[in-house]
């Protein structure tokens, strides 16, 4: 899906996804296609702790929570510095 389809199918919800094809331009994640794991009607605690859940079993994916009212998909991109052990 794209995020406007998402939009159009989970209206006024917070939505847990994950991206499947996404691309990093400059400090943003783009995400250009992705799969609805879960949409939420509450403030958004439900769909953490399924974004955790889901992160516990599945590490190397690429899960992400967002409202739906927002129009566009802005999604920062943190550089690490130092070195993680």
């Amino acid at each position: 899906m794209i995020w406007e389809d998402v939009r159009r199918a989970y209206p006024e919800q917070w939505v847990l996804i994950e991206a499947i094809n996404a691309k990093t331009e400059g400090d943003k994640r783009i995400v250009e296609q992705m799969d609805v794991i879960g949409c939420f009607a509450d403030e958004g605690d439900s769909a953490f702790q399924k974004y955790i859940e889901m992160h516990k079993v599945h590490k190397e994916r690429e899960y992400y929570i967002y409202h739906t009212s927002n129009v566009v998909l802005n999604i920062g991109v943190k550089k690490w510095l130092g070195v993680r052990l």
